[in-house]
This record gives structure tokens, C-alpha cells and sequence, in this order.
């Protein structure tokens, strides 16, 4: 087979060229993993919030378990948005983990210029893109863990504090 200008080549023009590639490729792959964590994360906090609320609000008619209502109501709104935002957490995640399909068949049939420069400079345009979304979903996360635990804290406080509430006739 001769060697022509459409002879596959082995590897990378050059060992620079294939090192950044393989750190670009490791930090989309560890971003994927970073964006997993994330959405694991707020998905379960949204189960254990929708399970305290099947608990909770159910409870509130029952006799036996008393709440001071301001508190309650408080707990149980920071419940709610705490479930909101974990499912818009989940539903933002829109990472790119590699070229799209016309990005690749432009590559694969465009001319033979740089391109694997121009490959490069996306691979490290996506990897830029995807810091700022995990930026964003982390922050999310933590609004959703924030009014978690606001919820958890004030429910508990309405239960606890409902007969000191009651018996200084507040």
C-alpha cells in the first residue's frame, strides 16, 4: 500500500498534540463522572424529600403528632423547593462527552489543513462549557441540600417547640 494523502495515519502528528488530547479526553470523562455525582446526589435528595413529605403532611391531621403551624408550613415550603430545584438540578445536566455527529463528519471530510489543531481547540472548548454547567449544578445541589436541611430543622422546631408555644399562649 503506497503512502498517499489518504493513507490512514498511526497516532498523532506529534507526541504534544496526543498528550493534550488524552488530558482533554480524561477531563471530559472525569466531568461525565463529576455531572453523575451531582445528579445522584440531587435525585436523592428529591426521594427522601418526597418521602418526608408523604410522612409528613399526612401526620399533620393526626391527633397524636402536634406542629406549630408557622414553623410546619416554613418546613414543609422549604421541603417542596427543595424538590423543585433537585429535579431542575437533574434536568440541566447537558454535558458534551465528544464531537457531535456533523462535527465529526466535518472533521473526517474537510480538508487536510490542521485539523487536528481545530480538534484540539474544541476538545478544549467543550471541556470550558462543561466546567461552567458542573459550576452551575453544583450551586444547584447545594440550594437543593440547603432548603433540605432548612425544611428538616424547622418541621423538627415546630414539633418541638409546639407545646413551649402552648403553654406560654403564643
Amino acid at each position: 500500500m503506497s503512502e498517499g494523502s489518504d493513507a490512514p495515519r498511526r497516532g498523532w502528528s506529534s507526541k504534544r498534540r496526543e498528550t493534550v488530547y488524552r488530558e482533554l479526553r480524561d477531563v471530559l470523562d472525569s466531568q461525565q463522572s463529576v455531572m453523575d455525582d451531582i445528579d445522584d446526589k440531587a435525585l436523592r435528595t428529591v426521594r427522601i424529600t418526597a418521602l418526608l413529605l408523604g410522612v409528613v403532611v399526612p401526620a399533620a391531621g393526626l391527633a397524636a403528632v402536634t406542629f406549630q403551624p408557622l414553623l410546619a408550613a416554613v418546613g414543609v415550603l422549604a421541603l417542596v423547593l427543595s424538590a423543585i430545584v433537585g429535579v431542575l438540578t437533574y434536568g440541566e445536566s447537558d454535558l458534551v462527552v465528544g464531537p457531535s455527529g456533523a462535527y465529526a463528519v466535518s472533521l473526517a471530510t474537510g480538508d487536510d489543513g490542521d485539523w487536528e489543531l481545530d480538534f484540539l481547540v474544541e476538545l478544549a472548548s467543550w471541556t470550558e462549557s462543561n466546567a461552567a454547567d458542573i459550576a452551575d449544578n453544583g450551586r444547584l445541589l447545594f440550594y437543593t441540600q440547603v432548603l433540605f436541611v432548612v425544611g428538616i430543622v424547622t418541621l423538627t422546631a415546630s414539633v418541638a417547640f409546639y407545646p413551649i408555644v402552648t403553654y406560654l399562649g403564643a
